[in-house]
């Protein structure tokens, strides 16, 4: 059976996965309650979160990007292309 992910002394691919997803699934629901709560009474520092949490998503994008070709891998366990393109993600 073949893993999602792996986390072993030189992979540490799971890991990533793990804190990048939960930081996501949390701060959205966070995001989301605010919203509802502060229905009807959003101000100029509600847009603003909103920006920052796009900029977020597109970080939390790179990251998932990052770990896919090979990011939280050790060097040599990658082959020559994707040794060069996850460096080159963030």
């Amino acid at each position: 059976m073949a893993r999602f992910a792996v986390d072993t002394a030189t992979e540490h691919s799971a890991s990533i996965w793990i804190a990048t997803l939960l930081s996501l699934c949390y701060s959205s629901l966070t995001f989301a309650l605010r919203l509802w709560v502060k229905y009807g009474t959003l101000g100029t520092d509600d847009g603003m979160l909103g920006v920052a949490y796009i900029l977020s998503y597109g970080q939390q994008a790179s990251t998932m990007l990052g770990v896919v070709r090979g990011l939280g891998s050790e060097g040599t366990a990658l082959d020559a292309p994707n040794q060069t393109r996850s460096g080159q993600v963030h």
